[in-house]
C-alpha cells in the first residue's frame, strides 16, 4: 500500500531531524521540498507571505491539505499552508491591529468597526468590497462648515 503525503512528510521531517540540522537555510529547504513533491506527487513547490512572514511548502492542490513546509524561521513542519496563513494573519492583527482587505487582500489599519473599514490600498469596504469614498481632511471639513455658516448668515 502506498504511503500517504502525510506520512511522506512525517517521514522527510523525520530524516532531516536526523541529521541534527537546526536550521535549515533556504537552498537547502528548496531542494528538500523539490524532492518531497516528487515523492509526494504534488504540483510543485510555492511560496506564500503574509506581513513579513514567509512559507515555502509542497502545492497538494489544496490550502488544507496536510503537505512539508518550511518557515521563514529555518523549520520544516507538517501541516497545511491555509492554517499556516490564518495563524499567520492573526498573529499581525494581534501585533498591528491591521487586518487584510477582503477586496485586495492587503493589510490596512482598523481605526474602527471593521465592517465600516476603508482600505488604504483599494478604496473598497474591507467587507462588502464596495468602494468607498475618500475620507475628507479635517482642513477640508471646517472650511466647508465656515462655508455654509457664511452663506446661511448671509441670507
Amino acid at each position: 500500500m502506498p504511503l500517504t503525503t502525510e506520512e511522506i512528510a512525517n517521514a522527510v521531517v523525520e530524516l532531516i531531524e536526523s541529521l541534527n540540522i537546526s536550521t535549515i537555510r533556504t537552498d537547502l529547504a528548496r531542494s528538500i521540498l523539490e524532492v518531497a513533491n516528487n515523492l509526494m506527487g504534488g504540483f510543485g513547490v510555492e511560496t506564500v507571505t503574509c506581513g513579513e512572514d514567509e512559507c515555502q511548502y509542497v502545492n497538494m492542490g489544496d490550502a488544507y491539505k496536510v503537505t512539508l513546509m518550511w518557515d521563514h524561521n529555518g523549520d520544516l513542519t507538517v501541516g497545511s499552508w491555509g492554517d499556516w496563513m490564518e495563524e499567520q494573519e492573526c498573529k499581525h492583527t494581534e501585533a498591528t491591529g491591521d487586518i487584510r482587505c477582503g477586496y485586495c487582500g492587503e493589510f490596512t489599519a482598523c481605526p474602527g468597526a471593521w465592517h465600516d473599514t476603508r482600505c488604504t490600498h483599494c478604496g473598497h469596504n474591507v467587507a462588502s468590497g464596495e468602494i468607498m469614498p475618500e475620507p475628507k481632511d479635517e482642513d477640508e471639513e471646517s472650511e466647508s462648515s465656515s462655508e455654509e455658516s457664511e452663506s446661511s448668515s448671509e441670507e
